[in-house]
């Protein structure tokens, strides 16, 4: 009896086929609990490890066990040596139990942190995207308000520019008539101061004089009147310049579109009273 706790190995055996009575059953095809059995009654010889566990080779499992355990008797040495090798067999199989369940619980709160992770990803990213939802409306509403704004300054814009044209239309119209006024009127002066010198008895009377100085008042004041007329009419083509001005700068400041300001022509009679600003 003693000889199967103590045997040793020996050439004919190789260490790699002692196994654990559990991976000789799942070998051999037979039970864990016949083999156990087997070795109780002596029938199975065994050896032990450095950790103390039950080894036995497959080499040395007898021909139709189940039928000569029947038969065999038990030892009680050999059965208090499988019991044991049971409990360190269950003791290990529990510690790797409380391991895997250590570590299957670590997972878990590993899982549990990246799904807590993922559900503030989650509100966080459906926060941003109803704010940027929001943006989105407000940048739409603020596009539309734009193109609407636009369309009205553009609306009157063409109204102002139609306005400006007929208004200078009308202007040239005004001046022609004016210049020919002021050509009969310059002729009507020209024949009075004829017929002034004509009238006179001789040079120096005081009759003579008094003609020659009402001719030239009236010419004067005839003058002075057509100037203030010009300049009317300068002062009023240049407030309607700086209003076309400030329209075009309104609508291209609205576009982002800027350009450098051009010298605008001055009309023949700005250019004769010298009157107005620009080429």
């Amino acid at each position: 009896m003693q000889a199967l706790l103590l045997r040793r190995n020996t050439p004919h055996y190789a260490d790699d086929k002692f196994l654990l009575i559990e991976e000789a059953a799942g070998t051999s095809g037979i039970s864990a609990a016949q083999l156990r059995q087997g070795i109780a009654r002596g029938l199975i010889p065994m050896r032990r490890d450095n950790k103390g566990a039950i080894r036995i080779h497959l080499d040395d499992l007898p021909i139709e066990l189940p039928q000569k355990l029947e038969h065999a008797e038990i030892d009680s040495d050999l059965l208090s040596a499988v019991y044991e090798d049971e409990l360190l067999y269950l003791r290990d199989n529990l510690n790797k139990s409380d391991v895997q369940q250590k570590q299957l619980q670590q997972l878990l709160e590993r899982q549990s942190q990246a799904l807590d992770r993922s559900a503030a990803a989650v509100e966080s990213l459906q926060s941003e995207s109803a704010r940027l939802t929001g943006t989105v409306g407000e940048l739409t509403a603020q596009l539309s308000k734009s193109a609407k704004e636009s369309e009205q300054l553009s609306d009157l814009l063409q109204r102002t520019f139609t306005a400006i044209r007929q208004r200078e239309e009308i202007t040239a119209r005004e001046t022609d008539q004016l210049s020919g006024a002021t050509e009969k009127a310059m002729e009507l002066l020209e024949r009075a101061l004829g017929e002034s010198e004509k009238s006179a008895v001789r040079p120096g009377t005081v009759a003579g004089s008094a003609t020659q100085e009402a001719v030239a008042r009236s010419a004067s004041d005839l003058t002075g009147q057509l100037k203030r007329e010009l300049e009317q009419r300068n002062s009023m083509i240049d407030n309607q310049h700086q209003l076309m001005e400030r329209l075009v700068a309104l609508s291209e400041k609205s576009l982002a579109q800027a350009p450098p300001e051009r010298p605008r022509k001055r009309s023949f009679w700005q250019r004769l009273w010298g009157g107005g600003k620009g080429l």
